[in-house]
């Protein structure tokens, strides 16, 4: 009888200890990590901030989550709402869970400030379709034009 007694609490223990792992050592795909937010067409915003470490918040409410696959599990008190969810670029997706339909979140102020991503795209809103002077030798009738797709050259006049 002791030994089934140690058996059976051996594997009591390793039950545990792969449940809990699972939930404190899952790490957060660092694309999900930051603030979105999702606008009606009437101008109403929800906000969904998540933190690295398992922290949330919906709007100003305090929350937690947890992530498992594509499982986005968000959990406010004693209730857990799991959600199916993708995320790209500035893109998060969720679905499930008490949702009707998808619902489709973009991260508020684009890319993460200090990132590459976030100083390009100022650069790109702070001077769009901008022209270089004419091309030397050839004239003022020509010159470059950059924009959004790869550089041309452009008779003007």
């Amino acid at each position: 009888m002791p030994e089934k007694c140690r058996v059976l609490a051996s594997l009591a223990a390793l039950f545990v200890a792969v449940t809990c792992s699972s939930q404190v050592f899952a790490e957060t795909p660092p694309e999900l990590i930051g603030t979105w937010e999702y606008a009606t067409p009437a101008g109403a915003t929800l906000t969904i901030t998540l933190d690295k470490d398992g922290a949330a918040k919906m709007d100003s409410a305090p929350l937690k989550y947890t992530v498992e696959g594509d499982k986005l599990s968000m959990i406010d008190g004693d209730t857990t709402t799991a959600y199916k969810f993708s995320a790209a670029g500035d893109t998060l997706k969720l679905s499930g869970g008490d949702l009707d339909r998808e619902v489709t979140f973009h991260r508020k102020g684009g890319a993460k400030k200090g990132l590459l991503g976030g100083k390009l795209k100022a650069l790109d809103a702070s001077k769009p379709n901008r022209a270089t002077p004419a091309i030397p030798g050839i004239g003022s009738c020509f010159h470059w034009q950059l924009g959004n797709g790869p550089p041309a050259i452009a008779r003007s006049g």
